[in-house]
């Protein structure tokens, strides 16, 4: 009987304390690659890619809490990253304020390349402008995004294509575009990561490469190229619905400037900080 009221008491106590609510992980799905365009879209002074160019290797680390950057691409709420900063996340967020953030409702990953897409309905940030544009060893790049979750910019050229092998928790190899890293702002930032998921543009705004990878060492970033970026958006009905120009006045993004340009766009949050939360 003494067993039997202690049992009755248990039930009691726990249907009397309320119980926590149920974190749901963040929808997540994945786009396959689409087939591989003809060389012509490669871009001038860049050959077709190629087996025999040279291969770099990425190592993804097992599930955790990470900070990268992001930027939006539709004016209905999409924002585009890098894969490895959202993939296997429970919550997906864009900081807007201090200690503030907005969640995403849905995650899309690339099946074979380091790019995804999250959609935050709410958010309507002016986006940017995704196009192929014909490339040239030596042209200028600009990217923008939060190394070590603090706000930076980079000045770079463009040395040539590359494979990037990744490796770890999921694996794939990619076409990328290898820069050589000129100058930062501010500058001696001991490393890049965390710019990952961040803008490469060209000197007219438009984004030709999604940052991914880094040697501070050799003083090289790697970013998706530019055709990965644009099947994607396809394959999901928004190669034709994005931006036509930039969001901001481009006259500014030269290697004199764009340290202004980039704090235009921090002001108005064109480029943002996302963080990934892993229960």
């Amino acid at each position: 009987m003494v067993f039997l009221l202690a049992v009755v008491l248990a039930i009691l106590d726990n249907i009397d304390k309320p119980q926590p609510p149920v974190r749901r992980p963040i929808p997540q799905r994945t786009i396959e690659p689409a087939p591989p365009p003809p060389p012509i879209t490669i871009g001038e002074g860049l050959d077709p890619q190629s087996p025999s160019d040279p291969i770099l290797e990425v190592e993804i680390d097992e599930r955790r809490d990470v900070i990268g950057s992001a930027f939006p691409v539709h004016k209905t709420g999409y924002w585009m990253t890098a894969r490895h900063v959202v993939d296997g996340c429970d919550q997906v967020g864009i900081v807007t304020g201090r200690q503030r953030a907005r969640l995403a409702s849905a995650v899309t990953i690339h099946a074979s390349a380091d790019i995804a897409l999250f959609s935050i309905p709410s958010q309507t940030n002016r986006p940017w402008p995704v196009k192929m544009r014909m490339l040239h060893r030596g042209q200028k790049g600009f990217g923008f995004g939060y190394p070590g979750g603090e706000w930076a910019q980079v000045h770079t050229l463009l040395l040539g294509r590359a494979r990037q092998r990744t490796v770890g928790r999921y694996r794939f190899v990619e076409p990328v575009l290898v820069w050589s890293v000129r100058n930062t702002y501010p500058p001696g930032i001991k490393s890049l990561g965390g710019i990952s998921g961040g803008p490469m543009l060209d000197t007219s705004g438009a984004v030709i490469g999604v940052h991914s990878s880094s040697s501070h060492r050799r003083g090289r970033l790697m970013t998706v190229a530019p055709i990965t970026l644009t099947n994607m958006l396809g394959q999901i009905g928004l190669a034709r619905t994005g931006a036509a120009k930039p969001p901001l006045d481009v006259s500014d993004l030269t290697e004199k400037r764009y340290m202004r340009f980039g704090s235009e766009l921090r002001t108005r949050k064109t480029v943002v900080k996302v963080i990934c939360d892993v229960n």
